[in-house]
């Protein structure tokens, strides 16, 4: 216990072991941070707002701020697959029985709760059974999946006491039943959109947030098309930082790029449109289709404006550079150089030490920098793989 208040107490936290009854393993896949830490072991949630984390074989007690998170997985590698509900258009899945649809609304309950409505236009697919696979429905098509696997094209007019109503254009009106000759009912395709938070929840149901927070001993996560969820660890599968969280550097356009020449910057490729691809720790390609490629001597600055909490990238030289080409890969937050890396060549491999994780909160710039290693070198250049900012 002394090593655990210990570790507390050096973060300034006091230490409260509380909670363990509802402390699940994190054994088969580690919980991955956007700062390039992962653990493995036994967690639980502090009533601070932390995930606390307490290793395999360690007593040391450590905390993980939800922001910190990329990836959580709780139950092994496979996750646990809808069984009947609603798919929304925006890749979201509730476990739910529906009850009624008309041309406006979508009615169903949540465990045996109150009925619910939802707009129809936000929802792709209603699943009555666990086995429908809706990989073989062609895009742009609405209709019935029938029990046998048959499609049925049509326009899904309602669904009233069981009875899917459709009209078809070859057939004309046509009723299945939704319990004995349905599997589910197409609506619209589904399509990806940007969230803070996508969270898998243990009964198959997916949710695209726009916030989540602990509040005790829970995680209060919104998602705007469905509402508020209070959940457990032992609700959730899996928690991953969606897509609105991360920006990629090359997708942002730059405050200053000095020297502006035609080769001095590009993103996401080489200023010859050549790939960004780097040597592996196995010396096999490492292919990076997000990035940005600084020329030698050449410095590219970017407005934060504090709004995000850390920097990423793998500083190196694309393979496609001449083999004698060596420079140094800097990077300066607010001014201050936090960042300088060894000499490279395009013949070094890519190694953990070299991978940036830098804290970025409250920074209003951030600036790259490429130096040729040798006084008066002209040519070559470097690249920054993956570049990423995390949203705070």
């Amino acid at each position: 216990m002394a090593a655990v208040a210990f570790c507390l107490l050096a973060m300034g936290l006091p230490i409260l072991r509380g909670g363990d009854g509802d402390a699940i393993s994190i054994t088969a896949n580690p919980l991955e941070t956007i700062t390039g830490r992962s653990f493995v072991g036994t967690i639980s949630l502090d009533p601070r707002g932390y995930f606390m984390i307490e290793k395999a074989g360690s007593d040391f007690l450590t905390p993980v701020e939800l922001g910190e998170i990329k990836d959580a997985r709780f139950y092994g590698s496979d996750l646990k697959a809808l069984v009947e509900g609603l798919i929304l258009t925006n890749k979201a899945v509730l476990l739910a029985d529906v009850t009624a649809m008309d041309d406006k609304t979508v009615t169903y309950t949540c465990g045996g709760g109150q009925p619910r409505t939802i707009p129809r236009s936000r929802v792709a697919r209603l699943q009555f059974d666990k086995t429908a696979d809706w990989s073989k429905i062609p895009a742009g098509k609405t209709g019935v999946l029938l029990s046998g696997g048959d499609f049925f094209e049509g326009t899904v007019t309602e669904i009233k006491e069981q009875i899917i109503s459709v009209d078809s254009v070859l057939f004309g009106p046509a009723h299945f039943n939704a319990a004995t000759r349905a599997k589910g009912v197409v609506l619209a395709d589904p399509h990806e959109g940007a969230f803070d938070w996508e969270i898998w929840t243990s009964d198959g149901s997916i949710l695209m947030a726009d916030s989540a927070k602990i509040d005790g001993s829970q995680l209060v996560v919104n998602d705007p098309w469905l509402g508020e969820f209070h959940l457990g660890l032992k609700d959730i599968q899996q928690i991953r930082a969606g897509s609105a969280r991360t920006r990629s550097l090359g997708d942002l356009k730059p405050a200053t790029i000095e020297p502006d020449g035609l080769y001095s910057y590009s993103a996401d490729a080489t200023p010859q449109g050549l790939s960004l691809d780097m040597r592996g720790a196995d010396m096999r390609p490492r292919t990076f289709n997000k990035g940005v490629y600084l020329a030698a001597g050449c410095s590219v600055t970017w407005n934060l404006a504090g709004q995000f909490r850390s920097f990423s990238a793998v500083p190196g030289i694309p393979m496609v550079s001449l083999p004698g080409a060596s420079v140094r890969m800097i990077v300066l937050v607010d001014g201050k150089e936090k960042y300088r890396s060894d000499a490279i060549t395009s013949l070094d491999n890519i190694k953990d030490a070299r991978i940036i994780n830098l804290d970025v909160t409250d920074a209003k710039t951030l600036t790259l920098r490429v130096e040729g290693d040798r006084p008066g070198e002209v040519g070559g250049g470097g690249a920054f793989g993956g570049a990423s900012l995390q949203k705070r």
